[in-house]
């Protein structure tokens, strides 16, 4: 269950594209996917310094979003000379695939126009503003959702870094001896879905630590993420507030499992910047850890988090949390 957002027009589009990202992108094409006029998904890669460069296009379109994708609007946020070459690639890209293409609009300095539009007096060249109203009533709706944007990609990147003086605090608490396992599990899990979900805003190392330690079980982690794929957008964007504190936390050789609950609770929240970036520490300190890469191979490949839904409700929750058939996610 996902939370609907209106996106009636360009200029409502330029507006979200912060919200979509995770951060206000620059010198980014971002491709939004449609599916029954339905955003599938939002995808972001960096502009190249040649628009002539071949293949940059053509690899922008991702296999597993054209097999479900109807039509895509493009996005440059950029303020280049050669942002009609940069587009022109784009959509050859996109038609060779058989996507049709509904727009493609330049963005910069809370400005926009169509590029498919040469009417001066409906897109001038030099853009238009967007319309207060519509800026707030998007910022409304994705802050009902519980989504609120950063800067920029580092700003991102900065809040997934490794607090030290936490970390070592919480090495000391973890739950290391577990004298009946199974009963451990059966506390264990409600009591991290309750600490992702729960009203506080904060978490504490004791908390911190029984949640790190809780997620590096592979059946509780597997259940806590079943039960997950049912959250809606506010309950999942409150999870990853608390998830993010987890993965500041979490000592080295601990760090593999909560970020890769992140990751997973990001894309599902359709927020693919902070999934890779968790994807990223992960593959730093555990390059063999099975759900992220295989988390990763789905991003890379323009799976939608539909996907991710679809895969884990093939499962039952005695599936995830006994291993029946399947001895876990991976």
């Amino acid at each position: 269950m996902t939370t609907s957002i209106s996106l009636s027009s360009p200029a409502a589009l330029v507006a979200a594209l912060p919200y979509l990202l995770g951060f206000e992108p620059r010198d980014s094409v971002i491709l939004a996917w449609l599916e029954h006029r339905r955003l599938l998904l939002a995808q972001r890669v960096d502009l190249p310094d040649n628009p002539g460069d071949a293949g940059w296009a053509a690899a922008l379109v991702a296999p597993q979003a054209v097999d479900r994708a109807e039509a895509a609007v493009v996005a440059l946020a950029t303020d280049r000379p050669d942002v009609e070459e940069l587009a022109a690639a784009v959509r050859q890209a996109l038609e060779a695939a058989g996507v049709p293409v509904l727009d493609i609009v330049q963005t910069w300095d809370d400005r926009w126009r169509s590029l498919m539009c040469s009417v001066e007096a409906c897109c001038p060249s030099t853009g238009r503003a967007v319309d207060p109203v519509t800026r707030d009533a998007v910022a409304a709706e994705f802050a009902w959702a519980g989504v609120a944007p950063l800067p920029d990609r580092q700003a991102l990147e900065c809040a997934l870094v490794r607090d030290d003086v936490r970390a070592a605090a919480v090495r000391w608490r973890l739950p290391l001896d577990v004298a009946d396992l199974e009963t451990w599990r059966d506390a264990a899990i409600p009591s991290t879905v309750a600490l992702l979900t729960g009203e506080e805003g904060r978490v504490g190392l004791d908390s911190a630590a029984e949640a790190i330690g809780a997620l590096a079980d592979v059946r509780v982690r597997d259940t806590v993420l079943w039960e997950a794929m049912a959250w809606p957008n506010e309950r999942l964007h409150r999870a990853l507030t608390m998830a993010e504190t987890l993965v500041r936390s979490a000592p080295r050789g601990w760090l593999a499992p909560v970020a890769t609950v992140y990751s997973a609770l990001a894309w599902l929240a359709g927020d693919g910047a902070r999934a890779g970036i968790a994807l990223e520490r992960v593959r730093d300190e555990d390059p063999d850890y099975s759900l992220a890469n295989l988390i990763r191979t789905a991003i890379t490949a323009g799976m939608p988090p539909e996907s991710w839904r679809f895969a884990l409700a093939a499962l039952t929750r005695e599936d995830c949390r006994y291993g029946a058939d399947t001895p876990s996610l991976t």
